[in-house]
């Protein structure tokens, strides 16, 4: 989802497409519901520049592992 309320759905492999973007600065937003287990949104938003008449690719966010939970038992 960007900033300004454009939503969208990735693939299997995380390939997304947002269309008809207005030229400018576009922030990425990830919804931690819908992302893997043990893993969530970088703590930084991830801004995307569009141009006019241009298509913009190879955008990469990189999704954070959460480590796992060490339970220690006395």
């Amino acid at each position: 989802m960007t900033a300004s309320g454009r939503d969208t759905l990735t693939d299997a492999d995380g390939v997304f497409t947002i269309g008809d973007l207005k030229p400018g600065e576009h922030v990425i937003l990830l919804d931690e519901k819908t992302l893997p287990e043990k893993s969530r949104a970088p703590s930084e938003p991830t801004a995307v520049y569009t141009l006019a008449g241009r298509q913009t690719g190879d955008v990469n966010i990189a999704v954070v592992a959460v480590a796992a939970t060490v339970k220690r038992f006395k």
